[in-house]
């Protein structure tokens, strides 16, 4: 089974409390197409992204982060 759900407000916060009122198993995401540098964010996230990376942090069980180069059309070189 899965859940899609339209959100308004802060993402993380928001995909966590969903995570946690319908008992999520497993959260997916894919990361960003573009290096945190490149974008103007700070150097102190990682390769993630912010929003994978405090994802990773406060959901309520396992995250699994899906890189550009396994979506299609995403794949870089």
């Amino acid at each position: 089974n899965y859940v899609i759900n339209v959100s308004d407000g802060d993402v993380v916060s928001e995909m966590s409390k969903l995570a946690r009122n319908v008992s999520v198993d497993l959260v997916v995401m894919g990361t960003s197409t573009e290096a945190p540098i490149a974008m103007g964010e700070s150097i102190n996230v990682g390769p993630l992204g912010p929003v994978a990376t405090e994802t990773i942090l406060w959901a309520p069980c396992p995250v699994l982060i899906v890189p550009p180069a396994l979506i299609p059309g995403l794949a870089r070189g």
